[in-house]
């Protein structure tokens, strides 16, 4: 990368979260687990009051949800960012 290229992303790995990953490695549980259950909890009282979360297996599935649950349907427009994956304009036609 040249000194002129913004990163879309950078994330930050730590010694924590490679705990965290090995933890749920070595429980065999990588979809449905402790960790998810502990991770819906948490964000629920941190992020919406304690109203019930649920984690989901991809960036599509809650398009889909969030799309859905504002009762868009076939006839409504529906805009989304340039900058983006995808999935958030792929995603669209198929609920309409």
């Amino acid at each position: 990368m040249s000194g002129s290229e913004i990163p879309a992303a950078s994330p930050e790995i730590g010694a924590e979260e490679r705990e965290a990953v090995d933890a749920v490695l070595a429980s065999g549980g990588l979809a449905q687990g402790e960790q998810v259950a502990s991770f819906e909890s948490e964000f629920s009282v941190a992020a919406v009051a304690g109203i019930e979360c649920v984690a989901v297996k991809s960036c599509t599935s809650p398009l889909d949800l969030a799309m859905l649950a504002a009762g868009i349907g076939t006839g409504d427009g529906v805009t989304v960012t340039s900058f983006t994956f995808a999935a958030a304009a792929a995603d669209v036609p198929h609920l309409l």
